[in-house]
């Protein structure tokens, strides 16, 4: 049977009113989410900041009961094809970004983390309701803390350097997954941590 109209649907046959970015500027909405930023100062700020003029950015995990901040831009940013990674997240590759371990702190939730050690060397760090990974500590750089950029807050830039995000272990990474971001790939781990 073919409808024609979409009434049997529920679907009304006049056209919703077409919003520009215009008139959501001028709506009550953009007021909340401006108010919001503020309050939270989760803008993102200059790229090429130091840590003197950085702004503190903040992430969460999916149910809200793990939230720390980070109060200075990322050294570097990796994207992780390693197994242990892609399996950990369930993702063809894992976003991490570094910082001093200093800098990064939990502000809210530290109970509720859970740790699992997918190797000797690495912890992953994840919370214990809903699952979701925020940090990892590799006892081979004591001095870093990895976070998972994709858990920050209003689309905040983690603040590294352009220059210092690459692909690593692209030997593991799945055979039909073809990087074309031009983005530096490395066959395991750059060193130079």
């Amino acid at each position: 049977m073919v409808i024609t109209d979409g009434s049997r649907l529920g679907i009304s046959a006049t056209p919703r009113r077409q919003y520009s970015i215009y008139s959501w500027l001028a709506s009550r909405s953009w007021q909340r989410h401006s108010i919001l930023c503020e309050a939270r100062d989760t803008r993102p700020f200059t790229l090429g900041g130091t840590v003197n003029d950085f702004r503190p950015i903040f992430g969460r995990c999916q149910c809200g009961t793990v939230r720390f901040r980070v109060d200075a831009p990322a050294q570097e940013m990796y994207h992780c094809h390693c197994s242990m990674c892609r399996r950990c997240h369930g993702t063809l590759f894992a976003t991490y970004a570094t910082a001093r371990r200093e800098h990064v702190v939990v502000e809210q939730g530290s109970d509720n983390l859970e740790t699992y050690d997918s190797s000797p060397d690495v912890h992953r760090r994840f919370c214990r309701t809903c699952g979701c990974h925020l940090l990892l500590n590799d006892d081979r750089w004591p001095h870093l803390q990895w976070f998972t950029p994709g858990t920050l807050e209003a689309g905040a830039h983690p603040g590294h350097p352009k220059d210092t995000e690459k692909h690593i272990f692209v030997a593991s990474k799945m055979p039909w997954h073809t990087l074309a971001d031009g983005l530096p790939q490395f066959e395991g781990f750059q060193e130079d941590v």
